[in-house]
Protein backbone atom coordinates (compact mmCIF):
# COMPACT_ATOMS: atom_id res chain seq x y z
CA UNK A 1 0.00 0.00 0.00
CA UNK A 2 2.77 2.38 0.95
CA UNK A 3 4.39 1.86 -2.45
CA UNK A 4 1.18 2.99 -4.15
CA UNK A 5 0.91 6.04 -1.92
CA UNK A 6 4.50 7.11 -2.49
CA UNK A 7 4.05 6.61 -6.23
CA UNK A 8 0.93 8.77 -6.16
CA UNK A 9 2.74 11.55 -4.29
CA UNK A 10 5.64 11.38 -6.74
CA UNK A 11 3.20 11.61 -9.64
CA UNK A 12 1.55 14.70 -8.16
CA UNK A 13 4.91 16.43 -7.74
CA UNK A 14 5.99 15.46 -11.26
CA UNK A 15 2.70 16.75 -12.66
CA UNK A 16 3.21 20.03 -10.80
CA UNK A 17 6.74 20.47 -12.10
CA UNK A 18 5.64 19.68 -15.65
CA UNK A 19 2.78 22.13 -15.26
CA UNK A 20 5.04 25.03 -14.36
CA UNK A 21 7.46 23.84 -17.02
CA UNK A 22 4.84 24.40 -19.68
CA UNK A 23 4.76 28.06 -18.70
CA UNK A 24 8.37 28.37 -19.93
CA UNK A 25 7.00 28.41 -23.51
CA UNK A 26 7.84 31.78 -24.99
CA UNK A 27 7.69 33.82 -28.17
CA UNK A 28 10.34 33.86 -30.82
CA UNK A 29 12.62 36.84 -30.29
CA UNK A 30 12.65 39.27 -33.20
CA UNK A 31 15.38 41.88 -33.11
CA UNK A 32 17.93 43.75 -35.16
CA UNK A 33 17.48 44.01 -38.90
CA UNK A 34 14.67 42.31 -40.83
CA UNK A 35 14.78 41.46 -44.51
CA UNK A 36 13.35 44.28 -46.69
CA UNK A 37 13.11 46.65 -43.71
CA UNK A 38 15.74 49.38 -43.63
CA UNK A 39 15.52 50.00 -39.92
CA UNK A 40 15.80 47.76 -36.88
CA UNK A 41 13.08 46.28 -34.70
CA UNK A 42 14.44 48.33 -31.84
CA UNK A 43 14.01 51.56 -33.83
CA UNK A 44 10.48 50.54 -34.81
CA UNK A 45 9.71 50.03 -31.14
CA UNK A 46 10.92 53.55 -30.39
CA UNK A 47 8.82 54.92 -33.26
CA UNK A 48 5.81 52.98 -32.01
CA UNK A 49 6.19 54.47 -28.54
CA UNK A 50 6.20 57.95 -30.08
CA UNK A 51 3.34 57.59 -32.56
CA UNK A 52 0.91 55.26 -30.75
CA UNK A 53 -0.70 58.07 -28.71
CA UNK A 54 -1.26 60.09 -31.92
CA UNK A 55 -2.86 57.09 -33.60
CA UNK A 56 -5.16 56.52 -30.63
CA UNK A 57 -6.33 60.14 -30.78
CA UNK A 58 -6.92 59.92 -34.53
CA UNK A 59 -8.94 56.70 -34.49
CA UNK A 60 -11.06 58.12 -31.72
CA UNK A 61 -11.93 61.17 -33.81
CA UNK A 62 -15.18 61.51 -35.71
CA UNK A 63 -13.50 61.33 -39.11
CA UNK A 64 -11.50 58.14 -38.53
CA UNK A 65 -13.95 56.15 -36.40
CA UNK A 66 -16.76 56.04 -38.99
CA UNK A 67 -16.30 53.56 -41.82
CA UNK A 68 -18.71 52.70 -44.64
CA UNK A 69 -19.00 49.04 -45.58
CA UNK A 70 -21.30 46.57 -47.32
CA UNK A 71 -21.67 43.49 -45.12
CA UNK A 72 -24.39 41.82 -47.22
CA UNK A 73 -22.70 41.31 -50.58
CA UNK A 74 -22.82 37.67 -51.67
CA UNK A 75 -19.72 35.54 -52.00
CA UNK A 76 -18.83 35.21 -55.71
CA UNK A 77 -16.71 32.06 -55.31
CA UNK A 78 -18.71 29.54 -53.30
CA UNK A 79 -21.88 29.18 -51.28
CA UNK A 80 -20.84 30.81 -48.03
CA UNK A 81 -21.81 28.59 -45.12
CA UNK A 82 -21.62 28.76 -41.35
CA UNK A 83 -22.48 31.38 -38.82
CA UNK A 84 -20.87 32.51 -35.60
CA UNK A 85 -22.05 30.94 -32.36
CA UNK A 86 -21.76 34.07 -30.19
CA UNK A 87 -23.22 37.56 -30.20
CA UNK A 88 -19.72 38.96 -30.75
CA UNK A 89 -20.11 38.47 -34.50
CA UNK A 90 -22.77 41.10 -35.07
CA UNK A 91 -22.07 44.71 -36.07
CA UNK A 92 -24.04 47.70 -34.80
CA UNK A 93 -24.86 50.25 -37.48
CA UNK A 94 -24.45 53.98 -36.82
CA UNK A 95 -27.53 55.97 -36.02
CA UNK A 96 -28.39 58.60 -38.63
CA UNK A 97 -27.41 61.48 -36.35
CA UNK A 98 -23.92 59.99 -35.82
CA UNK A 99 -22.92 60.44 -39.46
CA UNK A 100 -22.07 63.95 -40.70
CA UNK A 101 -23.73 64.91 -43.95
CA UNK A 102 -20.32 65.45 -45.52
CA UNK A 103 -19.54 61.71 -45.10
CA UNK A 104 -22.79 60.72 -46.82
CA UNK A 105 -21.96 62.72 -49.96
CA UNK A 106 -19.10 60.32 -50.81
CA UNK A 107 -17.20 62.94 -52.76
CA UNK A 108 -14.12 63.45 -50.56
CA UNK A 109 -10.80 62.56 -52.16
CA UNK A 110 -7.25 63.10 -50.98
CA UNK A 111 -4.58 63.53 -53.64
CA UNK A 112 -1.48 61.64 -52.55
CA UNK A 113 0.28 61.51 -55.93
CA UNK A 114 4.04 61.68 -55.82
CA UNK A 115 6.01 63.99 -58.07
CA UNK A 116 7.19 61.94 -61.06
CA UNK A 117 8.95 62.71 -64.26
CA UNK A 118 6.58 62.98 -67.21
CA UNK A 119 8.26 60.05 -68.99
CA UNK A 120 7.69 57.74 -65.99
CA UNK A 121 4.05 58.78 -65.73
CA UNK A 122 3.46 58.12 -69.43
CA UNK A 123 5.08 54.71 -69.18
CA UNK A 124 2.84 53.62 -66.29
CA UNK A 125 -0.36 54.83 -67.93
CA UNK A 126 0.50 53.18 -71.24
CA UNK A 127 1.28 49.93 -69.46
CA UNK A 128 -2.24 49.80 -68.01
CA UNK A 129 -4.36 50.96 -70.95
CA UNK A 130 -7.48 48.91 -70.18
CA UNK A 131 -7.72 49.39 -66.46
CA UNK A 132 -10.70 51.16 -64.97
CA UNK A 133 -10.21 54.37 -63.04
CA UNK A 134 -9.75 52.39 -59.81
CA UNK A 135 -8.96 48.68 -60.04
CA UNK A 136 -7.27 48.36 -56.67
CA UNK A 137 -10.45 47.39 -54.83
CA UNK A 138 -14.23 47.37 -54.96
CA UNK A 139 -15.34 50.81 -53.84
CA UNK A 140 -18.20 50.58 -51.35
CA UNK A 141 -18.70 54.22 -50.45
CA UNK A 142 -21.21 54.69 -53.27
CA UNK A 143 -22.90 51.34 -52.64
CA UNK A 144 -26.57 51.78 -51.76
CA UNK A 145 -26.44 48.73 -49.48
CA UNK A 146 -23.39 49.96 -47.56
CA UNK A 147 -23.87 51.06 -43.97
CA UNK A 148 -21.94 53.42 -41.70
CA UNK A 149 -20.23 51.73 -38.77
CA UNK A 150 -18.67 53.29 -35.68
CA UNK A 151 -15.49 51.23 -35.32
CA UNK A 152 -15.09 52.09 -31.64
CA UNK A 153 -18.53 50.62 -30.87
CA UNK A 154 -17.65 47.36 -32.64
CA UNK A 155 -14.40 46.26 -31.04
CA UNK A 156 -12.08 43.81 -32.76
CA UNK A 157 -12.16 40.59 -30.73
CA UNK A 158 -12.32 36.80 -30.76
CA UNK A 159 -15.69 35.67 -32.13
CA UNK A 160 -15.13 31.87 -32.42
CA UNK A 161 -15.37 32.22 -36.21
CA UNK A 162 -12.94 29.97 -38.10
CA UNK A 163 -11.66 32.01 -41.04
CA UNK A 164 -8.86 29.64 -42.11
CA UNK A 165 -10.52 28.97 -45.48
CA UNK A 166 -10.71 32.73 -46.14
CA UNK A 167 -7.02 33.20 -45.47
CA UNK A 168 -6.19 30.14 -47.54
CA UNK A 169 -8.17 31.60 -50.46
CA UNK A 170 -6.36 34.93 -50.07
CA UNK A 171 -2.92 33.30 -50.03
CA UNK A 172 -3.74 30.93 -52.88
CA UNK A 173 -5.20 33.64 -55.09
CA UNK A 174 -2.41 36.10 -54.31
CA UNK A 175 0.50 33.74 -54.73
CA UNK A 176 -0.81 32.00 -57.81
CA UNK A 177 -2.03 35.32 -59.23
CA UNK A 178 -5.17 33.65 -60.60
CA UNK A 179 -8.14 35.82 -59.60
CA UNK A 180 -11.35 34.23 -60.77
CA UNK A 181 -14.95 35.10 -59.99
CA UNK A 182 -16.25 31.70 -61.07
CA UNK A 183 -17.97 29.96 -58.17
CA UNK A 184 -16.53 26.65 -59.40
CA UNK A 185 -13.03 27.99 -59.75
CA UNK A 186 -11.61 25.65 -57.12
CA UNK A 187 -10.43 28.58 -55.06
CA UNK A 188 -11.73 27.02 -51.88
CA UNK A 189 -9.34 24.08 -51.68
CA UNK A 190 -6.72 22.81 -49.22
CA UNK A 191 -7.72 25.19 -46.41
CA UNK A 192 -5.46 23.63 -43.79
CA UNK A 193 -2.22 23.98 -45.75
CA UNK A 194 0.51 26.03 -44.13
CA UNK A 195 1.65 28.82 -46.41
CA UNK A 196 5.10 30.33 -46.59
CA UNK A 197 7.05 32.79 -48.72
CA UNK A 198 8.21 29.80 -50.79
CA UNK A 199 4.67 29.64 -52.20
CA UNK A 200 5.26 33.03 -53.84
CA UNK A 201 8.67 32.75 -55.52
CA UNK A 202 7.82 35.51 -57.98
CA UNK A 203 6.98 38.05 -55.31
CA UNK A 204 7.69 36.89 -51.74
CA UNK A 205 7.36 40.44 -50.37
CA UNK A 206 3.68 40.56 -51.34
CA UNK A 207 3.13 37.27 -49.52
CA UNK A 208 4.95 38.61 -46.47
CA UNK A 209 2.83 41.75 -46.49
CA UNK A 210 -0.39 39.72 -46.43
CA UNK A 211 1.11 37.41 -43.79
CA UNK A 212 1.90 40.50 -41.68
CA UNK A 213 -1.73 41.62 -41.80
CA UNK A 214 -2.78 38.06 -40.92
CA UNK A 215 -0.47 38.11 -37.88
CA UNK A 216 -1.93 41.46 -36.92
CA UNK A 217 -5.47 40.04 -37.00
CA UNK A 218 -4.41 37.07 -34.87
CA UNK A 219 -2.75 39.29 -32.29
CA UNK A 220 -5.97 41.28 -31.92
CA UNK A 221 -8.30 38.32 -31.55
CA UNK A 222 -6.00 36.56 -29.06
CA UNK A 223 -5.48 39.72 -27.02
CA UNK A 224 -9.21 40.54 -26.92
CA UNK A 225 -10.55 37.15 -25.88
CA UNK A 226 -14.10 36.22 -24.87
CA UNK A 227 -15.91 33.12 -23.66
CA UNK A 228 -19.03 31.64 -25.24
CA UNK A 229 -21.23 33.83 -23.05
CA UNK A 230 -19.58 36.96 -24.41
CA UNK A 231 -17.74 37.74 -21.17
CA UNK A 232 -14.23 39.19 -21.58
CA UNK A 233 -11.21 37.07 -20.71
CA UNK A 234 -7.55 37.99 -20.13
CA UNK A 235 -5.28 37.94 -23.21
CA UNK A 236 -4.94 34.34 -24.37
CA UNK A 237 -1.19 33.79 -24.25
CA UNK A 238 -1.35 30.13 -25.32
CA UNK A 239 -3.46 30.95 -28.38
CA UNK A 240 -1.13 33.84 -29.22
CA UNK A 241 1.89 31.52 -29.10
CA UNK A 242 0.17 28.94 -31.28
CA UNK A 243 -0.91 31.44 -33.94
CA UNK A 244 1.93 33.97 -33.92
CA UNK A 245 4.45 33.82 -31.09
CA UNK A 246 6.06 30.49 -32.01
CA UNK A 247 6.50 31.60 -35.63
CA UNK A 248 9.43 33.93 -36.18
CA UNK A 249 8.56 34.42 -39.85
CA UNK A 250 5.07 35.68 -38.97
CA UNK A 251 6.45 38.11 -36.40
CA UNK A 252 8.98 39.43 -38.92
CA UNK A 253 6.19 39.84 -41.46
CA UNK A 254 4.21 41.82 -38.89
CA UNK A 255 7.11 44.27 -38.61
CA UNK A 256 7.43 44.39 -42.40
CA UNK A 257 3.72 45.32 -42.77
CA UNK A 258 4.22 47.90 -40.01
CA UNK A 259 7.22 49.47 -41.74
CA UNK A 260 5.55 49.64 -45.19
CA UNK A 261 2.39 51.21 -43.76
CA UNK A 262 4.51 53.68 -41.83
CA UNK A 263 6.48 54.46 -44.99
CA UNK A 264 3.21 55.30 -46.78
CA UNK A 265 2.13 57.61 -43.96
CA UNK A 266 5.56 59.28 -43.90
CA UNK A 267 5.10 59.91 -47.63
CA UNK A 268 2.19 62.21 -46.78
CA UNK A 269 4.56 64.61 -45.06
CA UNK A 270 3.70 68.15 -46.14
CA UNK A 271 0.35 67.09 -47.62
CA UNK A 272 -1.86 66.25 -44.64
CA UNK A 273 -2.18 69.92 -43.76
CA UNK A 274 -3.66 70.61 -47.21
CA UNK A 275 -6.54 68.15 -46.82
CA UNK A 276 -9.97 69.09 -45.52
CA UNK A 277 -11.36 66.43 -43.20
CA UNK A 278 -14.42 67.92 -41.52
CA UNK A 279 -15.39 71.06 -43.41
CA UNK A 280 -18.28 72.04 -41.09
CA UNK A 281 -16.12 71.88 -37.94
CA UNK A 282 -12.98 74.00 -38.47
CA UNK A 283 -11.68 73.42 -34.93
CA UNK A 284 -11.87 69.62 -35.17
CA UNK A 285 -10.42 69.82 -38.68
CA UNK A 286 -7.43 71.80 -37.43
CA UNK A 287 -6.87 69.45 -34.49
CA UNK A 288 -6.82 66.50 -36.86
CA UNK A 289 -4.27 68.16 -39.12
CA UNK A 290 -2.05 68.93 -36.14
CA UNK A 291 -2.25 65.36 -34.87
CA UNK A 292 -1.43 63.91 -38.29
CA UNK A 293 1.48 66.33 -38.62
CA UNK A 294 2.79 65.33 -35.16
CA UNK A 295 2.41 61.65 -36.06
CA UNK A 296 4.52 62.00 -39.20
CA UNK A 297 7.03 64.32 -37.56
CA UNK A 298 7.63 61.95 -34.62
CA UNK A 299 8.04 59.03 -37.03
CA UNK A 300 10.43 60.78 -39.41
CA UNK A 301 12.71 62.04 -36.65
CA UNK A 302 13.57 58.39 -35.86
CA UNK A 303 13.52 56.96 -39.40
CA UNK A 304 12.30 58.70 -42.55
CA UNK A 305 12.27 55.63 -44.80
CA UNK A 306 11.61 52.46 -42.77
CA UNK A 307 10.84 50.27 -45.79
CA UNK A 308 13.01 49.30 -48.76
CA UNK A 309 10.46 49.91 -51.52
CA UNK A 310 12.89 48.79 -54.23
CA UNK A 311 12.67 45.24 -52.84
CA UNK A 312 9.17 45.01 -54.29
CA UNK A 313 10.58 45.32 -57.79
CA UNK A 314 13.28 42.65 -57.68
CA UNK A 315 11.18 40.07 -59.53
CA UNK A 316 9.46 42.52 -61.91
CA UNK A 317 9.97 46.08 -63.11
CA UNK A 318 7.86 48.62 -61.26
CA UNK A 319 5.24 48.94 -63.99
CA UNK A 320 4.81 45.19 -64.34
CA UNK A 321 4.63 44.82 -60.57
CA UNK A 322 1.75 47.31 -60.41
CA UNK A 323 -0.05 45.48 -63.19
CA UNK A 324 0.23 42.20 -61.31
CA UNK A 325 -0.77 43.32 -57.83
CA UNK A 326 -3.78 45.48 -58.73
CA UNK A 327 -6.01 42.54 -59.70
CA UNK A 328 -4.74 40.65 -56.64
CA UNK A 329 -5.90 43.39 -54.30
CA UNK A 330 -9.16 43.71 -56.19
CA UNK A 331 -9.71 39.98 -55.85
CA UNK A 332 -9.04 40.02 -52.10
CA UNK A 333 -11.89 42.49 -51.62
CA UNK A 334 -14.17 39.96 -53.34
CA UNK A 335 -12.90 37.08 -51.21
CA UNK A 336 -13.75 39.07 -48.07
CA UNK A 337 -17.40 38.97 -49.12
CA UNK A 338 -17.25 35.24 -48.34
CA UNK A 339 -16.73 35.86 -44.62
CA UNK A 340 -19.91 34.91 -42.75
CA UNK A 341 -19.03 36.69 -39.48
CA UNK A 342 -20.09 40.34 -39.73
CA UNK A 343 -17.44 41.69 -37.40
CA UNK A 344 -14.69 39.63 -39.03
CA UNK A 345 -15.80 40.91 -42.42
CA UNK A 346 -15.82 44.49 -41.12
CA UNK A 347 -12.24 44.31 -39.85
CA UNK A 348 -11.04 42.35 -42.85
CA UNK A 349 -12.38 45.03 -45.19
CA UNK A 350 -11.14 47.85 -42.96
CA UNK A 351 -7.57 46.57 -42.88
CA UNK A 352 -7.34 45.60 -46.54
CA UNK A 353 -8.84 48.99 -47.44
CA UNK A 354 -5.95 50.45 -45.46
CA UNK A 355 -3.47 48.21 -47.24
CA UNK A 356 -4.91 49.28 -50.59
CA UNK A 357 -4.39 52.90 -49.51
CA UNK A 358 -0.76 52.04 -48.74
CA UNK A 359 -0.24 50.64 -52.24
CA UNK A 360 -1.93 53.62 -53.88
CA UNK A 361 0.24 56.05 -51.93
CA UNK A 362 3.39 54.16 -52.79
CA UNK A 363 2.63 53.33 -56.43
CA UNK A 364 -0.59 55.00 -57.61
CA UNK A 365 -0.49 57.59 -60.36
CA UNK A 366 -2.98 60.12 -61.73
CA UNK A 367 -6.60 59.48 -60.71
CA UNK A 368 -5.73 56.28 -58.90
CA UNK A 369 -3.47 58.18 -56.51
CA UNK A 370 -6.49 59.92 -55.00
CA UNK A 371 -7.64 58.27 -51.79
CA UNK A 372 -11.31 58.14 -50.82
CA UNK A 373 -12.41 58.98 -47.30
CA UNK A 374 -12.84 55.25 -46.60
CA UNK A 375 -9.25 54.62 -47.69
CA UNK A 376 -7.94 57.35 -45.39
CA UNK A 377 -9.94 55.80 -42.54
CA UNK A 378 -8.59 52.36 -43.42
CA UNK A 379 -5.00 53.64 -43.59
CA UNK A 380 -4.99 55.20 -40.11
CA UNK A 381 -6.88 52.30 -38.53
CA UNK A 382 -4.52 49.77 -40.10
CA UNK A 383 -1.52 51.69 -38.77
CA UNK A 384 -3.16 51.94 -35.33
CA UNK A 385 -3.86 48.21 -35.24
CA UNK A 386 -0.32 47.36 -36.30
CA UNK A 387 0.89 49.68 -33.54
CA UNK A 388 -1.32 47.80 -31.06
CA UNK A 389 0.14 44.48 -32.18
CA UNK A 390 3.74 45.65 -31.91
CA UNK A 391 3.09 46.95 -28.40
CA UNK A 392 1.37 43.72 -27.37
CA UNK A 393 4.23 41.64 -28.75
CA UNK A 394 6.67 43.40 -26.45
CA UNK A 395 4.18 43.13 -23.57
CA UNK A 396 4.02 39.36 -24.13
CA UNK A 397 7.82 39.24 -24.03
CA UNK A 398 7.80 41.04 -20.68
CA UNK A 399 5.09 38.69 -19.40
CA UNK A 400 7.17 35.69 -20.43
CA UNK A 401 10.24 37.10 -18.67
CA UNK A 402 8.18 37.53 -15.51
CA UNK A 403 6.85 33.97 -15.75
CA UNK A 404 10.36 32.63 -16.31
CA UNK A 405 11.55 34.42 -13.16
CA UNK A 406 8.68 32.90 -11.18
CA UNK A 407 9.45 29.44 -12.52
CA UNK A 408 13.12 29.70 -11.67
CA UNK A 409 12.19 30.92 -8.20
CA UNK A 410 9.76 28.02 -7.82
CA UNK A 411 12.41 25.52 -8.85
CA UNK A 412 14.82 27.00 -6.31
CA UNK A 413 12.32 27.08 -3.43
CA UNK A 414 9.19 25.01 -3.93
CA UNK A 415 10.64 21.96 -5.70
CA UNK A 416 13.24 21.12 -2.96
CA UNK A 417 10.61 21.54 -0.26
CA UNK A 418 8.21 19.23 -2.06
CA UNK A 419 10.98 16.70 -2.62
CA UNK A 420 11.94 16.69 1.07
CA UNK A 421 8.29 16.38 2.06
CA UNK A 422 7.83 13.44 -0.30
CA UNK A 423 10.89 11.64 1.04
CA UNK A 424 9.69 12.26 4.59
CA UNK A 425 6.25 10.83 3.83
CA UNK A 426 7.73 7.80 2.12
CA UNK A 427 10.07 7.23 5.08
CA UNK A 428 7.24 7.64 7.60
CA UNK A 429 4.99 5.22 5.75
CA UNK A 430 7.74 2.64 5.39
CA UNK A 431 8.68 2.90 9.09
CA UNK A 432 5.05 2.54 10.10
CA UNK A 433 4.78 -0.61 8.01
CA UNK A 434 7.96 -2.09 9.53
CA UNK A 435 6.81 -1.32 13.11
CA UNK A 436 3.50 -3.14 12.63
CA UNK A 437 3.78 -6.73 14.01
CA UNK A 438 3.44 -9.51 11.52
CA UNK A 439 0.08 -11.20 11.52
CA UNK A 440 -0.54 -14.11 9.26
CA UNK A 441 -3.80 -14.09 7.38
CA UNK A 442 -6.56 -16.24 8.88
CA UNK A 443 -7.00 -19.63 7.30
CA UNK A 444 -10.29 -21.32 6.55
CA UNK A 445 -9.98 -23.48 9.71
CA UNK A 446 -9.18 -20.43 11.88
CA UNK A 447 -12.31 -18.72 10.70
CA UNK A 448 -14.34 -21.87 11.34
CA UNK A 449 -13.20 -22.15 14.99
CA UNK A 450 -13.89 -18.45 15.74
Amino acid sequence: MWQLLSAAISFIILHYLLGIGREVAHSEIVGGSISDVCTTVEELRVINYEIHPHLNRLRGSEFFRIFRVNLDRRCPFWEAEGRCITNKCTVDECETKEVPQQFKMCNQTFDVEKDLEESEMTMINSFLPNMLEDEWMRIEENDQEAIFVNILNNGHAWTFFNGSHIWDAIYTSSCNNTPNSNKNSGLRQDFTRNHSAKDCPENPVLYRLISGVHANVNLHITHNDFDLNGDPLPPNHDKYLERVGFHKERLENLFLAYSLTLQAINSLNGKVEEFSYIADNPQADQEMKETLHALIEDSIKVCKNPFLADKLFEAFPKQEFIKKIKPIFYNITKILDCVTCEKCKLYGKLQFTGLTAVMKIMFGQGNESKLTRNEMVGLINLMAKLADSVEWYFEYLEYEKTMLYKIRNAIKTEAPILLILTLFLIYTISQSREARPFQAPLTFLDKKHQ
